[in-house]
């Protein structure tokens, strides 16, 4: 019998994490949708997150009360015992993890990125497609790295940064806001 969860998140992107998810071998029964009223967790069955914005997964979190989680790592990624994931994590196919790699709680790593050695990404943030994250880079909470984003080795990404589409990260991120273009220059705090 195929173990049963739920998926925080309704939207399209909670649709591709339940591909993956069914891919594992579990049975979606539940999508919590934090929008409508209606809608409620169901007691003692484990959810993962299926939302990309880190600000809306932090949202969809509080709203749901929900203290079950699992984590979804695709088979189809690579990545090394070293790797330490916390709970409510996607990990999507193609996504290459090295070394010594930490991925706090509710982490979602998109198809094809990759995360370098030594690299600590914070709760709730998003890597998008194809973004490259260069060793020893810490990713602080609710982060945002936009697709074929790329960030140089040994720098620090703060709390609540977007670095748009395509941008080239080549020092440390000091203050929230979106960032866009390389070297990447802040757009709008």
């Amino acid at each position: 019998m195929k173990t049963e969860i739920g998926i925080l998140g309704d939207g399209r992107f909670a649709r591709e994490v339940e591909l993956y998810a069914v891919r594992l071998g579990y049975r979606v029964v539940h999508f919590f949708d934090g929008t409508r009223k209606d809608c409620h967790i169901i007691s003692g069955l484990p959810y993962c997150m299926g939302v990309g914005n880190p600000f809306v997964k932090k949202k969809i979190l509080e709203q749901s009360g929900c203290r079950h989680f699992i984590s979804i790592f695709d088979p189809k990624s690579i990545y090394s015992p070293s790797v330490k994931v916390g709970r409510g994590c996607v990990i999507c196919p193609g996504v290459t993890l090295t070394l010594n790699v930490v991925l706090e709680d509710f982490v979602t790593l998109d198809i094809n990125c990759t995360v370098g050695h030594d690299c600590s990404i914070g709760k709730y943030s998003t890597i998008s497609p194809g973004a490259c994250v260069s060793g020893s880079v810490w990713i602080g909470e609710c982060c945002y790295v936009g697709t074929n984003a790329a960030i140089r080795e040994k720098l620090f990404i703060f709390d609540e940064v977007t670095l748009g589409l395509n941008c080239g990260v080549v020092k440390s991120i000091c203050e929230a806001g979106i960032y866009i273009g390389t070297p990447a220059r802040l757009l709008k705090k």
